[in-house]
């Protein structure tokens, strides 16, 4: 017989790791993804008496990591915030902002570093940078493809 603990320690001990590095590269926040990781396996546990059988637990432990995924993508793009008329767009440390920025190249304008440093470095959702620079969604999404672009070049020229 098999043994449950066991079994499902050594894929814990086998992906994990692998899973949650794929869930961050995919919703930008380290955080949500180990916690998504854990719910996966969580629901692993539960639902052992059915899966042990399975002919693929990896590839089952995989597919509904990515169900996980999308579902928190989705819930993510219908959250919406709005800040009250006395409450201010929050400002964050810059003391971090500084170190990250100094890794940018100079080439980069200003509004381009602001949007990648929101992005990558504070993982602010586009929801949350576009209310925070007063601008739509939509603007944010493609300014920060702009930057994207502009990083990408800066760096072509510099090699």
């Amino acid at each position: 017989m098999i043994n449950p603990q066991e079994s499902i320690s050594e894929l814990y001990v086998n992906y994990a790791e692998k899973m949650v590095a794929y869930a961050t590269g995919k919703i930008h926040n380290k955080f949500t993804a180990e916690e998504l990781v854990q719910d996966t396996f969580l629901l692993l546990t539960q639902k052992w008496d059915k899966l042990k059988e399975h002919p693929n637990l990896c590839g089952w432990l995989w597919k509904t990591l990515s169900n996980k995924i999308m579902t928190e993508q989705k819930s993510a793009r219908n959250k919406v915030t709005f800040l009250a008329d006395n409450q201010e767009i929050p400002v964050f440390d810059t003391y971090e902002i500084e170190g990250f920025e100094k890794s940018l190249p100079p080439q980069l304008s200003q509004s381009d570093k602001e949007i990648l440093i929101l992005y990558y470095e504070q993982q602010r959702t586009h929801i949350e940078i576009a209310a925070r620079l007063n601008m739509t969604v939509g603007a944010c999404k493609t300014r920060l493809s702009r930057a994207r672009k502009h990083y990408k070049e800066c760096l072509d020229q510099n090699i």
